[in-house]
């Protein structure tokens, strides 16, 4: 996971999935892996919907609650025309993780902003802060 991160931060997508994928044959049951594997298939170009998906399994595939696999999960139920469990879901991985810039912009890869204007802000507001700790 730590060599997947790594990669990931330095934009070797599909070398960071890589990682990710073999963690995942490993612990199918963990959140985090799994939230790791999906977010980084939205990373790598030409992965399909699918991919991503595949990846991040759905509630009988975890053990265990994470914002980040929440806020993807919203995301899914989201475009799969299921607003209402959406926003449950989301403010659900709110509260696990609400400085997580995965989980304040809803699981929207970099510059796409939540519609609520509340959470837009949130998601602003945690993309600033991590753009300052990377560059300082």
């Amino acid at each position: 996971m730590r060599l997947g991160d790594l990669l990931s931060e330095r934009g070797a997508h599909k070398a960071a999935l890589a990682e990710y994928d073999d963690a995942l044959a490993l612990g199918p049951h963990e959140p985090s892996v799994r939230f790791r594997a999906a977010w980084e298939s939205l990373a790598v170009p030409g992965n399909d919907e699918k991919s991503w998906r595949q990846r991040l399994g759905d509630l009988a595939h975890v053990r265990g609650a994470h914002g980040g696999w929440l806020a993807l999960e919203g995301r899914r139920q989201k475009e799969d025309g299921g607003i209402a469990d959406a926003l449950t879901t989301q403010g659900h991985s709110l509260g696990l993780d609400p400085l997580s810039e995965e989980v304040a912009c809803e699981g929207q890869p970099d510059k796409s902003t939540p519609n609520d204007p509340n959470r837009r802000t949130l998601c602003e507001a945690v993309r600033i802060e991590k753009k300052a700790k990377r560059h300082p």
